[in-house]
């Protein structure tokens, strides 16, 4: 993925997907043992931080390493600011569906 937008709809999907799998699967983790639940919750987190990480930062940096600082730093700002954009939407959509306006 080569446009920012890209990157920041990747991570507001990735965030739902998670998101929603936590909601829908805590019986399973609450029956198990509890070693259990917190080597997922670390795994899960560490593994967040990495698709986190590609999402915001590699493509930057490929461009910040091959010399293209001021575009490193605009793709960087647009993927950040497309992601605040999507991620109030998504707010927004889900508080006005949770209040049935």
């Amino acid at each position: 993925m080569k446009h920012p937008f890209l990157h920041a709809l990747a991570a507001v999907a990735y965030i739902v997907l998670v998101a929603s799998v936590i909601y829908y699967v805590p019986h399973a983790i609450e029956e198990s043992h509890p070693v259990f639940a917190l080597t997922a919750f670390l795994s899960l987190f560490t593994f967040s931080a990495a698709v986190m990480a590609y999402l915001f930062f590699w493509r930057p940096a490929e461009l910040l390493l091959a010399g293209e600082g001021r575009e490193a730093g605009a793709f960087f700002l647009k993927t950040l600011a497309a992601f605040g954009i999507l991620a109030l939407l998504l707010g927004s959509i889900l508080v006005y569906l949770s209040h049935g306006y």
